[in-house]
């Protein structure tokens, strides 16, 4: 016999050579077809399967079935033939469990329990456990005299506890009493064995006796202490079902219910298995999302969403949080932050969040004051000066104000467009402040501190296309007042390389003199946020070498000529918009595009069309402008028929988020005051928009549902097309090569025949369909997706049902020839392909290529099997 590893490697290679095997049964001459369907189960040793095996089923040497095992640890196989001298291999199989050459097929089911193997003596001395390491099967006696074997356990409990103590441990004794009462609760489903690796098995006997526990303890080898490597006792290790590991908590308990939540969490029949780090992961994944043992995490985010239910709270855990400050635009949000509570001013929360660090998260708690439940836009925005914020550092004499306790200090930023020197000179700082100025050079990590030149300037030399970062700082005054408060003063030059300096003083470049340099036109495009010009908007340019004013054009253009230099660009909002953040243009980059953002009034909400005032159903009062479109949405809350009505202006149907326009039984051009439209279930949740144009400054808009929801063909469920001819068998195509049949020949050459076996002939020769691959239709990747093989059939009557094809087609894919996906022709397959290939338009004449119709005689009755078909 092969070994096992070459076993698989040939496996595999044939995998690559063959077909899906045939999946149906062969027939019984004079009776039904038989079909067996075969599977095999790989579970732990209590049964629980075990996901993502590869199993490998042999007859003798020739592969007869492979396949992976499902979420349930079972891998299924049907076949005409019966099982005879079988064998399963097993393949990617977890690390720890032992495994044979092979396991028989002893029938139709056949179930192979893994197990680590039996640990023996020598193992004690080499064996060292840690968490996710799948136990080898041992036996304890307890003190009452019996064996207690794992893999025993393991057949009836769905998990094992092992908690390791001695007699003269205080906590060992102090947790056992909460041990005691969450046994009680769950030893039908859990077993535990007090360990006792120290104390003799006398004294383990009479401990037990004398407190009454009635969970096994037993004296152990004192090898368990290294087996299990024990630091301290109490230990508890959790054996789950699967035989690992999957649980170490060293440390007495002090409750009940952490014993409680443990045994729940290992012993759940949706258990699935996770290697946890502590009992507080533990009892974190048994509580809500959201609750205070499982805040929700969010960590290096800008935006995120909280729901809140009315009346609640949601606790939070935001990670890598500095600097930045949390806003959130609702009436009804709190947020509760290191013991403090803020409300919203204004409709608007803001405050300032910072993690501890990297790992520690800032916690938050997000409450609810509202009627309904309520899903929070939360937003993250560094403050300026941080960071993540930083300040542009303009060139020439600024101001800097560092508030009381600012740790960080302030930032800026300077971009060189040249190669040069910055020169950063203190000019004042308040009385009796010891401060810091820092460079640092972003791109070659350079960096010098005002502290180490001993001097109130700081230079740093840089190429174009660096990056400077510069901090201003206190720190901690000869009072002992930590960070104080203070105002500076500072100067901000830059001295190209070809730049003289000042003739009068040659060899100080911190006050250099600007050449006659050339000009340069600079250009700010404006738009707003939904990419329309904004015109007439105030852009200011200032830097160095001059500061410059423009007004957007028709185009939202704004041009300065100035001379050539780094220029901050400042853009004045007009009245309903917020200003973006300054941008900056130099020589080589001397374009920019700055975006306006709307303000979004109270009651609105932000499209992409602009803001939409909320419906409800029932009567809104809507402030709506006198010109342009006034955008509604309404979300419904149940199906049926609404009228939307306004009392002044003209109302259109603009969209949704799904696109169910045509659910509007008015036309999309309405031009009345009243339009009626449509929700069906299955659009609930979608948003519906309309636009109001003309009105008054104010309006009435009124939403009423006026009856349930109109249903039509589309909301008829399937019907399962059951077919006259089951699959019988493989489908070997006869000797000799297949033919595509030529669609551009006359069909007056071909002769079309049903036969008494209930397949067609073509010229007297089978005819076959390529189900699983054709020059033009396959009919395997719908069946297999779940778009599905489906149809409207139009009855005899007029009317029109639609017909599922889908589980038919499988099943005749499953008999196709195995080397050429084709099956002979019946009636059934005829039905489906017309009924199917009209949705399709395989015989529409504007599609050349497919059917044609300089075809002579061409019969669109059959007109399908000449796309698709073969003879033998």
């Amino acid at each position: 016999m092969l070994k096992k590893s070459a076993r698989i490697l040939c496996a595999v290679l044939a995998l690559c050579l063959m077909v899906v095997l045939c999946a149906c049964n062969g027939g019984n001459e004079g009776g039904e077809p038989t079909k067996n369907t075969y599977s095999v189960l790989v579970a732990s040793p209590n049964g629980s399967g075990i996901e993502g095996v590869d199993v490998y089923v042999y007859e003798g040497e020739e592969l007869v079935w492979y396949g992976k095992t499902d979420a349930a640890g079972k891998m299924s196989f049907t076949s005409k033939e019966t099982a005879q001298n079988w064998t399963a291999v097993l393949s990617n199989v977890p690390e720890g469990y032992e495994l044979a050459e092979s396991y028989p097929i002893t029938g139709l089911e056949t179930v192979i329990n893994l197990t680590a193997g039996q640990m023996k003596e020598d193992d004690m001395e080499t064996l060292r456990y840690k968490l996710g390491d799948i136990v080898k099967d041992f036996s304890v006696v307890d003190s009452e005299g019996n064996t207690l074997k794992l893999s025993e356990l393991l057949k009836t409990k769905k998990a094992v506890v092992l908690n390791f103590w001695y007699e003269a441990c205080v906590p060992c004794k102090m947790e056992f009493p909460y041990l005691q009462q969450a046994y009680e609760q769950y030893s039908e489903k859990i077993e535990v064995i007090a360990m006792n690796p120290t104390d003799r098995a006398e004294a383990v006997a009479a401990f037990r006796a004398a407190n009454g526990y009635t969970f096994p303890m037993a004296a152990v080898d004192s090898r368990w202490e290294n087996v299990m490597q024990l630091t301290s006792c109490p230990t508890t290790v959790v054996i789950d079902r699967f035989g690992n590991i999957s649980l170490i908590h060293v440390g007495g308990i002090d409750e009940t219910q952490i014993f409680s939540d443990v045994f729940e969490y290992f012993t759940a029949d949706d258990y699935k298995q996770k290697f946890m780090e502590s009992i507080e992961e533990v009892r974190a994944a048994l509580a809500d999302p959201g609750s205070a043992a499982a805040p929700l995490e969010f960590g290096g985010v800008t935006e995120f969403e909280v729901t809140v239910p009315a009346g609640k709270m949601i606790y939070c855990d935001l990670f890598k949080m500095s600097d930045m400050i949390l806003s959130v635009e609702n009436s009804n949000v709190y947020v509760v932050y290191e013991g403090k509570t803020y409300g919203s001013v204004n409709g608007v929360l803001s405050l300032e969040v910072n993690s501890p660090d990297a790992f520690t998260p800032a916690k938050l708690q997000f409450g609810n004051i509202g009627t309904k439940e309520q899903t929070y836009q939360v937003k993250l925005i560094p403050i300026p000066g941080t960071i993540g914020d930083p300040f542009e550092l303009e060139l020439g004499q600024f101001e800097t104000k560092l508030a009381q306790g600012s740790e960080r200090g302030v930032y800026y930023n300077f971009a060189a467009t040249e190669s040069g020197t910055l020169v950063i000179r203190c000019d004042s700082a308040s009385q009796d402040v010891v401060y810091d100025y820092t460079l640092y050079n972003m791109n070659t990590y350079e960096y010098v501190t005002m502290s180490e030149t001993k001097s109130n300037t700081v230079s740093l030399k840089l190429n174009a296309g660096d990056v400077i970062q510069m901090t201003i700082g206190t720190q901690a005054d000869k009072d002992g007042n930590s960070y104080p408060a203070a105002d500076f003063l500072t100067t901000a030059t830059f001295v190209g390389d070809e730049t003289p300096a000042d003739p009068e003083n040659p060899e100080d470049p911190s006050t250099p003199t600007v050449p006659d340099g050339t000009k340069v036109t600079y250009t700010v495009t404006v738009l707003d946020e939904f990419g329309e010009y904004a015109p007439g908007v105030t852009v200011t340019f200032t830097g160095a070498n001059g500061t410059g004013t423009a007004v957007t054009d028709a185009e939202g253009k704004a041009k300065a000529t100035l001379l050539e230099g780094t220029y901050t660009v400042k853009v004045t909002a007009p009245s309903g918009y917020i200003a973006p953040a300054n941008a900056q243009v130099t020589k080589r980059n001397n374009t920019a595009e700055m975006i306006l953002e709307v303000v979004v009034p109270e009651g609105y909400e932000k499209l992409y069309v602009g803001n939409a005032f909320i419906l409800s159903v029932g009567n809104n009062t809507v402030a709506m402008q006198s010109s342009g479109l006034n955008y509604l949405v309404f979300t419904p809350a149940t199906s049926g028929q609404y009228r939307l009505s306004v009392n002044a202006g003209k109302v259109t149907y603009y969209g949704n988020n799904t696109g169910f326009i045509q659910d509007v039984t008015d036309s999309i051009q309405h031009t009345d005051t009243t339009i009626t439209f449509n929700v069906k279930e299955d659009h609930l949740g979608s948003t519906f928009i309309f636009a109001v144009s003309g009105s008054a400054a104010s309006g009435t808009v009124s939403v009423t549902r006026i009856g349930d929801a109109q249903l039509d063909i589309t909301d008829q469920p399937w019907v399962t097309y059951e077919g006259t001819v089951k699959p019988n068998g493989d489908f070997t195509k006869p000797a000799g090569k297949l033919t595509y049949v030529d669609i551009t020949a006359a069909t007056s050459a071909y002769t079309l025949e049903k036969r008494a076996d209930g397949y067609y002939y073509i010229n007297g020769k089978l005819a076959y369909v390529g189900l699983t691959s054709a020059p033009y239709i396959s009919l395997a990747t719908p069946a297999q997706t779940s778009t599905g093989v489906r149809a409207y059939v139009e009855q005899a009557d007029g009317s029109v049902i639609k017909e599922d094809y889908t589980q038919l087609v499988l099943e005749w894919v499953d008999c196709a020839d195995t080397n050429t996906g084709a099956v002979a022709l019946n009636d059934d397959l005829i039905h489906i392909f017309k009924d199917f290939g009209a949705d399709q338009f395989w015989w529409d004449a504007s599609m050349n290529g497919y059917l044609i119709d300089q075809v002579p005689n061409l019969n669109t009755e059959i007109a399908w099997m000449f796309a698709i078909g073969y003879v033998a």
